[in-house]
């Protein structure tokens, strides 16, 4: 029978961000892959919640848009302005607004929480991509100055 009920996945990532200056509407890092977001090939699951981590305190609000395949027909560059192209559309699952700021000391986490994003993968895919945006200027000390943490309950 296999699996009864759903599993967590508890995803993260580190992209590779420019170290310097970021304006809004600007993409954090390029295409993100998620891979595991699904416990088999054509699986499906509900994105639960969104986590942005930055390593110094600042808080512009990020929005993270989750695509159920490989957005190939969009190029997503490092600190340039998003542009998705219209055949991607379809593949986009939602958005996550991560404006709540969570305050760590230094570091924040601006979260996403109660998504419920549901998601239905590829007939051979068990993974997810992400593409992170900033909504205000940001500068950034380090290549590794952002993460991603994203909670999804796998079908």
């Amino acid at each position: 029978l296999g699996n009864v009920g759903g599993n967590i996945a508890m995803l993260t990532a580190t992209p590779t961000v420019t170290a310097g200056a970021y304006t809004t509407g600007q993409v954090v890092g390029g295409k993100i892959s998620l891979a595991g977001a699904a416990r088999v090939n054509g699986g499906s699951g509900i994105i639960q919640s969104a986590l942005v981590t930055v390593k110094t305190a600042l808080t512009a609000p990020y929005d993270v848009l989750f695509f159920s395949t490989d957005p190939s027909n969009s190029t997503f560059t490092d600190n340039a302005a998003l542009a998705v192209n219209v055949a991607d559309l379809q593949s986009l699952c939602g958005v996550a607004h991560c404006t709540e700021v969570v305050p760590l000391g230094t570091p924040q986490a601006l979260q996403g929480p109660n998504l419920a994003l549901p998601f239905k993968l590829s007939a051979a895919a068990q993974t997810l991509y992400a593409v992170i945006v900033i909504r205000g200027g940001q500068t950034f000390a380090s290549t590794t100055a952002i993460g991603l943490n994203v909670n999804i309950l796998q079908n």
